[in-house]
């Protein structure tokens, strides 16, 4: 597993599974089995076995509930998290990993402490409480450091960078990718260095340099060594081709992705995917394909409690109404903006003020769309995203008075 050669491990974890069911049941067995069972975590990960790998959890839940250990049990605990997370049971994953926690603190592991800590990471940022998302990053690195475990230590960095992005703060985004890579690079992780890479493709299209979400995209393909490592980077990528003004040839990648994803009922590759897969779409002309991958999407974030995706699902539909036609595009702006100010994701939010300080214009309501293209320009300075700006100065200088 620690080569990457992950197809080898998972086929080396069946045949001790199959060995460890010949033998008696008792307690050492039993351990025995769950230290196996918590140890292969990311070899499932990265295989897009999610479904497998919880399905074996529940079904020797009962072993791992006997086991004495606390650690041991701690460790089942996080695994678990782990999964709820990757199935968009966000809060489900917070009450386990607050668990899994709590044992490996009173057992002194770091360790697997600093796994716990980073499903709480995670299942923060996909919800949309961005601030306590970089918070609990800390208490991760407290914990570990690269010749450790460069797994949770790079995933750490690399989803801080994604809350930063969602904040708009775009320096610390990309310094905490480029902090992921450097320890990719020194280990000489290709898996890590592929999510590092993926992850500042992502950073620069949000930011809106599609140059460099190309470039980096490129890389993370390039080293990707593992199935799960491949689709994520050729899902950046092709987010940067969408952007880049080649939205068909994204959605031949995306639209198996978002299949892929949803076959292994792997929500969170879901949430982005659809909502890359539904732009571009759009962009391609293609909109009410569009409509329909961003409904779908509008809908999960909204059972997952998943705001920031809910609200860009809202988002890429008021655009999408603006072009065709502005019915509905007001009601989608709302609900955009109302996400984006909740989950303080301040780059969209301008954005979407934008969007909707040009459909009052467009309307002829010159004061609403004064106000509504004012406090996006304010943003987009105070940030210093690119390119906006000049575009937002421009609506406002066509207005009338």
């Amino acid at each position: 597993a620690r080569a990457s050669a992950m197809e080898q491990a998972k086929a080396y974890f069946d045949k001790a599974m199959e060995l460890l069911g010949t033998l008696p049941e008792n307690e050492k067995s039993r351990e025995r089995r769950t230290v196996l069972l918590v140890n292969q975590s990311v070899v499932f990960e990265l295989l897009f076995q999610w479904t497998e790998y919880y399905d074996l959890l529940t079904r020797y839940k009962s072993h791992a509930m006997r086991v004495r250990d606390p650690l041991l049990l701690g460790a089942y605990y996080d695994r678990m998290a782990g999964c709820e997370f990757s199935f968009g049971l966000f809060d489900e994953a917070i009450h386990t990993s607050s668990k899994a926690i709590e044992l490996g603190e009173t057992a002194g592991k770091r360790e697997h402490v600093a796994y716990a800590f980073m499903v709480l990471v995670c299942s923060y940022l996909w919800k949309g409480d961005l601030i306590r998302a970089v918070a609990s990053k800390e208490e991760v690195l407290r914990r570990i450091d690269p010749g450790e475990n460069i797994y949770l230590y790079g995933r750490a960095l690399c989803m801080t960078s994604l809350a930063f992005t969602l904040l708009g703060k775009w320096d610390k985004a990309l310094e905490e990718g480029r902090k992921a890579m450097a320890a990719a690079e020194e280990t000489s992780d290709a898996s890590q260095i592929c999510s590092a890479a993926s992850t500042i493709s992502v950073v620069h299209n949000f930011k809106g340099d599609v140059s460099k979400a190309e470039e980096y995209g490129e890389l993370a393909v390039r080293k990707a060594p593992t199935p799960m490592d491949k689709g994520w980077a050729e899902a950046c990528l092709a987010w940067a081709w969408s952007r880049k003004g080649d939205p068909a040839r994204a959605v031949e990648i995306l639209a198996p992705f978002v299949e892929i994803a949803q076959a292994a009922h792997y929500v969170i590759g879901v949430f982005p995917g659809m909502l890359w897969l539904g732009e571009a779409y759009w962009l391609a002309g293609k909109h009410e394909e569009g409509r329909f991958s961003l409904d779908a999407l509008k809908g999960l974030a909204d059972r997952c409690g998943a705001r920031h995706y809910y609200g860009l699902a809202h988002a890429t539909l008021a655009a999408i109404s603006l072009e065709t036609g502005p019915a509905g595009a007001a009601a989608h702006f709302g609900e955009s903006i109302a996400a984006f100010r909740e989950t303080k994701a301040e780059n969209d939010l301008a954005l979407a003020c934008a969007g909707y300080g040009r459909l009052h214009k467009r309307q002829g309501r010159a004061a609403e769309a004064r106000r509504y293209l004012g406090e996006a320009l304010k943003i987009f300075e105070r940030l210093g995203t690119p390119v906006e700006p000049e575009k937002v100065r421009r609506d406002l200088a066509e207005l009338p008075g």
